[in-house]
């Protein structure tokens, strides 16, 4: 999986924005390619405003729409390990921001959670799949996005974790 992720970041071009993403391995071939004009790694996410600390950068969700603006950015990558209790205000801010691709990578389980939330807004998906992990392709660039909606699907989601919380209970 790192060698396809590796083989990804050398044909992408344009503005990308990744989240969850640990640089260290893909340093070589981010500093080669020359088609990316800007990358932005973004570890972690909160919802309230925070400053920057040290290597760490803290950004407020509310503040990704200001920063990058509606379809401003080409490619989106996302850990779905690392950005699992972020899934339904990732989503949706993904969705705004992103103009062309979006790839998930990380464990089959996380990557199918955040596929069945990205199917919503009418995507076409291509999947590479290994032993453990995944990734998976979306085509963002004829997705809309839509305020309502995204309040409505918030509170399904919001439901949605109250009741699998209520089933795990039950099970125990």
């Amino acid at each position: 999986m790192i060698e396809e992720l590796k083989r990804i970041l050398k044909n992408i071009s344009g503005r990308v924005v990744a989240l969850g993403f640990r640089t260290e391995k893909f340093e070589k071939i981010l500093t080669v390619n020359t088609n990316i004009t800007s990358f932005d790694t973004l570890n972690e996410i909160s919802k309230k405003e925070n400053k920057i600390f040290g290597k760490k950068k803290k950004l407020s969700i509310d503040k990704l729409r200001k920063k990058y603006g509606k379809k401003n950015i080409d490619v989106v990558i996302i850990n779905s390990d690392a950005m699992t209790k972020y899934i339904s205000y990732i989503i949706k801010e993904t969705i705004y921001i992103g103009k062309k691709d979006l790839y998930i990578y990380g464990n089959k389980e996380n990557n199918y959670e955040f596929l069945k939330k990205y199917k919503r807004y009418k995507i076409i998906t291509e999947e590479m799949g290994y032993k453990d992990n995944s990734i998976i392709k979306l085509d963002i660039s004829k997705s809309k996005v839509n305020r309502v909606k995204e309040k409505i699907y918030l509170v399904i989601d919001f439901f949605d974790k109250i009741l699998e919380m209520i089933r795990e209970l039950l099970t125990y």
